[in-house]
């Protein structure tokens, strides 16, 4: 009886484990003050997700053959960015490697990824400008040299 006690306590906290992996994008996805989209490979180009943040001009076209699924969540709302930006911060210290942070105009974007060897399987990019907060959390398979490239860009 002791056994099975400790086998579904086990089994219960890696199930939570794994559903706090994806917990603030969950929670802050249902505010609403912050815009939500779940992309997935269909509708892939998207160029305009990147227009309307002031100061940050990315370009992910080399990345996106391997993107299995993109969720992005966006805030103008000066507290929720403080909030998001905090939250997002300390999940993705907690949970992925630092690749870099670039600085470019007065917007910081902050790379942090799940690497396998020298594959890289869920990259969060954390991107802060004056009036904005944008978070990337994109699960696929790419290489370090697509993701050196984003941090090259000025």
């Amino acid at each position: 009886m002791k056994t099975k006690t400790i086998l579904i306590s086990l089994c219960l906290f890696f199930a939570s484990a794994g559903f706090a992996h994806s917990r603030p994008f969950e929670r802050f996805a249902e505010k609403n003050d912050v815009r939500s989209m779940l992309i997935t490979p269909s509708v892939l180009p998207l160029p305009a997700i990147f227009s309307g943040m002031s100061g940050i001009d990315i370009d992910i076209s080399d990345l996106i053959s391997g993107i299995e699924s993109m969720q992005i969540l966006t805030t103008t709302s000066p507290a929720r960015i403080e909030q998001m930006q905090r939250e997002f911060s300390q999940f993705a210290t907690a949970n992925y490697k630092k690749l870099g942070t670039v600085t470019h105009e007065g917007s910081d974007i902050s790379i942090f990824a799940n690497v396998q060897g020298s594959r890289i399987q869920e990259v969060i990019m954390l991107l802060r400008s004056r009036n904005n907060f944008m978070t990337f959390l994109v699960s696929g398979d790419f290489s370090l040299q697509e993701i050196q490239q984003i941090m090259e860009m000025q």
